[in-house]
């Protein structure tokens, strides 16, 4: 596997604008020997009323420089093109998050995929609206895309980990993402595969979780590794769910029950990131978690923290 580098993504609540505690997140990651990591827009206080904020954006700018590493973005996690009340003003922080991956240059930008309930205050939304809100969502994307193009950055649309059935929504099987960003046309729109979050869909809905990915992997710009143990409960309390093995956990590679010898061969073409989410509390086992990942991806680091 020929990779363009071996990442940890950062934690947004606990960063929460403090400079000082994003430079020791990143230095956690750098000094397990990663070349990336993952900024979390919403944790970074650069983005205020759909704008960069030039000062914060400066601040910022200087910490990520002198960590020596390179970055993907994610998006605020509740950025949703599809929400009737703040479509546009997302709209608006989509484009700055592009405009803060131009300036940091950042490889990849990271979205959940859009969704809404079929049931407003107002009315029902039948399957010609739902239609309706799909074209629109991809019509905005294109838009998006086309932007970041001209930075050369890659849009990369997640696969969700809901289970609610009724939601219109292309998020939650990557396959139906597949049919979105084929529509959109684009060669730097297509997805980001989250390995924990098809884990747990696929014990829901009965995919093969092995023929999920090979449809994704034409369109693949990057990936999410983590693990859990396809559990479909969690009571969001981490220190309850951890033990009991419930829900997304976040867990390194290995740690749950995705089988990654069988699943990660299909990969061995793909170039991009291999950005690992692992739940923060683990930070200590970085250098471990990054060098069992190197492992299991056949991979070694040369002086530049580059993993080929």
């Amino acid at each position: 596997m020929k990779l363009a580098g071996l990442g940890i993504s950062t934690n947004a609540d606990m960063i929460n604008g403090d400079d000082e505690i994003l430079g020791r997140h990143l230095g956690e990651i750098a000094d397990a020997g990663c070349s990336h990591a993952e900024l979390i827009l919403h944790g970074l206080d650069v983005v205020v009323g759909g704008r960069l904020q030039p000062s914060r954006v400066r601040r910022v700018h200087d910490v990520l420089r002198r960590s020596g590493l390179r970055f993907s973005i994610h998006l605020p996690y509740t950025l949703n093109l599809m929400d009737p009340k703040y479509g546009e003003p997302f709209t608006r922080i989509f484009e700055a998050g592009l405009d803060f991956a131009d300036t940091i240059g950042a490889e990849v930008v990271v979205y959940h995929s859009s969704w809404r309930q079929p049931e407003s205050a107002h009315r029902t939304i039948n399957d010609r609206d739902a239609q309706e809100l799909l074209l629109r969502d991809r019509d905005t994307l294109r838009t998006l895309g086309e932007r970041a193009a001209r930075s050369g950055v890659d849009i990369g649309v997640e696969n969700n980990a809901w289970t609610d059935p009724s939601a219109i929504t292309y998020g939650l099987r990557p396959a139906d993402i597949v049919d979105h960003v084929r529509q959109i046309e684009l060669d730097n729109v297509g997805i980001t595969l989250d390995f924990g979050h098809l884990h747990l869909t696929s014990e829901a809905y009965g995919w093969d979780f092995a023929d999920e990915c090979r449809t994704v992997l034409p369109y693949l710009k990057h990936v999410h590794a983590h693990d859990n143990f396809a559990v479909l409960e969690q009571t969001g309390i981490y220190n309850r769910d951890f033990p009991l093995g419930l829900g997304d956990l976040h867990l390194p590679m290995g740690w749950g029950s995705i089988a990654w010898p069988e699943i990660l061969p299909l990969f061995a073409d793909y170039d991009g990131i291999w950005m690992m989410e692992i739940e923060y509390r683990l930070a200590s086992l970085f250098p471990e978690i990054a060098q069992a990942a190197r492992g299991l991806l056949n991979l070694h680091q040369d002086g530049a923290g580059i993993v080929r």
